[in-house]
């Protein structure tokens, strides 16, 4: 391959050489400029990116911002607090599969473990819940490992254990396109 170079630039007659290191030139300047265009194009591609992840982070926190808001309405209704005397808990869970716990009206010797809690399937019909860990303060045992299935519409309740004298209920109250807010009920168990 240099042989050949060299003889394209030094045996040939003139004008084949000046037609060579025209060319070679060109591709010189044609692979500088590539380069050049190539890294402009990876900045802008770099720089959109940041933009949509900043973009669905706001509307992330917007989301979960209007989610709170509607679980602090929900918590003063006096529906929920005769519907579950015993305490409940709201929480919601957005379109990305994220759950916001909202601990209302929990007044009783329980602690709940919202880091165990995942969503294992969330479809237009369904959402499957791995619900809280729920520790009792008083004698210091925890419940783990429960699931609750849910139908994606208001009304949708899964009884999901009993601990001790108490059932627990988890009911869908809330359903849209872009959120579930659910309630974790504790009722007498009758």
């Amino acid at each position: 391959m240099m042989d050949f170079l060299k003889a394209c630039f030094t045996d040939g007659p003139i004008l084949f050489r000046i037609f060579s290191g025209i060319i070679v030139i060109s591709i010189v300047i044609w692979i500088y400029w590539g380069t050049i265009i190539t890294k402009q194009i990876q900045n802008q591609v770099h720089q959109e990116q940041e933009e949509v992840a900043t973009q669905t982070l706001n509307n992330t926190e917007e989301i979960k911002q209007i989610l709170l808001e509607k679980m602090n309405v929900l918590d003063n209704d006096t529906i929920l607090k005769n519907k579950y005397p015993k305490g409940y808990c709201l929480f919601a869970i957005d379109h990305k599969k994220i759950i916001i716990p909202y601990n209302s009206q929990l007044e009783l010797n329980y602690e709940l473990d919202w880091n165990s809690a995942c969503i294992v399937e969330l479809n237009n019909e369904i959402v499957i819940i791995k619900l809280p860990d729920i520790k009792d303060t008083q004698y210091g045992n925890i419940v783990q490992g429960f699931t609750s299935e849910h139908l994606r519409k208001v009304g949708s309740k899964h009884t999901d254990m009993i601990i001790k004298n108490l059932k627990v209920v988890t009911e869908v109250i809330e359903n849209s396109n872009e959120s579930i807010i659910v309630v974790l009920g504790f009722l007498d168990r009758n």
